[in-house]
Formats: C-alpha cells, sequence, structure tokens
C-alpha cells in the first residue's frame, strides 16, 4: 500500500523591499489617524455598542457627547428604547436630538411617537406631533399619532377624532391609516362606517385592511359581519382563519371553530399556529370533547 505524496514545492527567499523612511512614517501617521477617528467618533462608538444589545452603555456615552449624533444613531436609539419601553432612556435621546437641531427631523419625530406609543405616554407623542406645522406633518406623521390613541381604550376617541381632521384636510389615506383607526373602534356604528369607507376607497380587499375589520366585528361579537369579510377576503392566511375560531369559541360557538379547523387543515392545507390550536382546544374544553382534545393534542 502506496501513498501519493505531494512534491514539496520550494520558494526563493523573499527580501523584503525596503520602504522609505517618508513613505513609512506617512503610512503609520494615516493609519493612527483612521484608528483615532473611528475609536473617537461618538456616532460609530454608540452604533457599536447599540449593535451589541447594550442600551445603559450606549446612553452612557450620550450623556458624554456634547455634538451632534447622526439621524441613522439617534434612530438606533430610538428604537432601542422602544424595544426596552425605557421611557427615561427615550426622555434622554429625545432631549439630546432636540438640544442639537434634529428637533423637527420628520423621520426621528415618527420614531419618537412610536417609541412614546410603546412606554404608553400618549401625552408625550401629542406634544411631538403638535410641534409640527399642519404643512409639514407627512403621513408617516399622522399614521404613528394614529397608531398611538387606538393602542389604548381611553384614548380611542381621539383617535377617530384624528382621523377625521385627515379628512377634512384631504390627506391621502393608505393601507396603513385605516387598520389603526378601525382598531379604535368601540362601537358597531363606528365599524359599520369605516367599513363603507373602506369600500367607497377600494381598500376593502386589501389585506390587512380585511384583517383589522375582521378583528374588529369579532371583538365586538358581529359574527355576521365578520365572516362577510372573511368570505369576500382574496387571500387568507391562519391569522384571519385563528380569527375566525377564536371569535366562534368566545361567542359559544364551539362547534363551528372545529368546522372552522377541519376546513382550514383539509380543504386549504392551512398549518394551524399556536394560536389556533388554543382556540380548538378552548372549543373542546368547552363541547366536553376529551377525545377530540387529545387527537389535537397529539396533532401539535
Amino acid at each position: 500500500m502506496w501513498t501519493f505524496s505531494p512534491p514539496s514545492l520550494r520558494f526563493p527567499p523573499s527580501h523584503p523591499r525596503a520602504v522609505p523612511a517618508s513613505a513609512s512614517a506617512s503610512a503609520s501617521a494615516t493609519t493612527a489617524h483612521t484608528t483615532s477617528t473611528t475609536t473617537h467618533d461618538p456616532t460609530l462608538q454608540i452604533e457599536t455598542v447599540i449593535k451589541e444589545d447594550n442600551l445603559p452603555q450606549a446612553l452612557r456615552l450620550l450623556s458624554k457627547t456634547h455634538t451632534p449624533l447622526s439621524q441613522r444613531a439617534y434612530h438606533h436609539l430610538i428604537q432601542a428604547c422602544a424595544k426596552r419601553r425605557s421611557l427615561h432612556h427615550g426622555l434622554t435621546v429625545h432631549d439630546h436630538l432636540s438640544s442639537h437641531g434634529f428637533e423637527h427631523d420628520p423621520f426621528l419625530a415618527t420614531n419618537l411617537i412610536h417609541m412614546y406609543a410603546d412606554c404608553h405616554r400618549p401625552d408625550l407623542a401629542s406634544l411631538v406631533f403638535s410641534s409640527f406645522s399642519l404643512s409639514s406633518r407627512t403621513l408617516f406623521l399622522w399614521n404613528a399619532m394614529l397608531r398611538c390613541l387606538s393602542l389604548s381604550p381611553e384614548t380611542h376617541e381621539n383617535a377617530l377624532s384624528l382621523f377625521h381632521q385627515m379628512l377634512d384636510n384631504g390627506l391621502p389615506i393608505d393601507q396603513f391609516t385605516y387598520p389603526y383607526a378601525i382598531k379604535a373602534c368601540s362601537t358597531r356604528y363606528h365599524v359599520r362606517e369605516f367599513h363603507a369607507c373602506v369600500v367607497r376607497r377600494g381598500f376593502d380587499l386589501n389585506f390587512y385592511v380585511a384583517t383589522t375589520l375582521l378583528d374588529v366585528y369579532a371583538r365586538l361579537g358581529l359574527v355576521d359581519y365578520a365572516l362577510r369579510v372573511f368570505e369576500g377576503m382574496p387571500v387568507r392566511t391562519v391569522v384571519t382563519w385563528s380569527a375566525v375560531m377564536a371569535m366562534y369559541v368566545c361567542e359559544g360557538q364551539a362547534e363551528e371553530a372545529l368546522k372552522m379547523l377541519r376546513i382550514m387543515v383539509l380543504e386549504t392545507d392551512g398549518q394551524p399556529n399556536a394560536v389556533t390550536m388554543l382556540s380548538v382546544l378552548q372549543a373542546c374544553g368547552a363541547l366536553s370533547a376529551p377525545q377530540t382534545g387529545k387527537s389535537i393534542h397529539a396533532y401539535m
């Protein structure tokens, strides 16, 4: 038995090329300058720390920074505060960007409104929104404020009022505006009014709008209206199927919920998720059908 050995390769000895002292010194100075710039650039430092998911350290660096950051750095900071629902840190970032000339940046203002919404402070979000004149408010600003007001039942009336302001001022309405406004509907009259509006404007077949209508009808116990929306949807996902099943369970129609599961799995080849299975198991409990529940549990 023999093994193959590749021929050894021999290279002539290399001789380092002489580099002029002036060129070497220049290159060293350039490298040192680049390293120093990168190390001491507060924007790069803060962005790096944020990527490492270290918000407290980023805020410590921010407190020592007396020059403006880039728009992108402020954006990442605000997002990190929103993710952690950290109002204290968010206020610090807001104060820093305002004191360095970014208080009227529509992009950052939109980020701030979303952050205050996530921290359950619509009052602070409203201050940001109100600091912009009517002509300088972008659709993103309007939608962010509308979302903020739609998150809490206490501000639903304000959300509907804001939506009507958008209509009165002739502002464009998009696929995100309607879902935020519809979520603020707490009566049959309001949701029917919005449903008619989206049909007139051609948004009734939009997936996001239709799904929100379905959710709100279901929440209000308007089963027939919810089913009409569901049946008219050109695209149905596990989210929409689950919403209908949950509605049936809440309305005490457990058999219909299980029927919807069978249709979803057998006729559409849809794959239920955790929310779907929770509704189905609740339906089994309501029907006192332990065997069906065991079968579904085995399926999971």
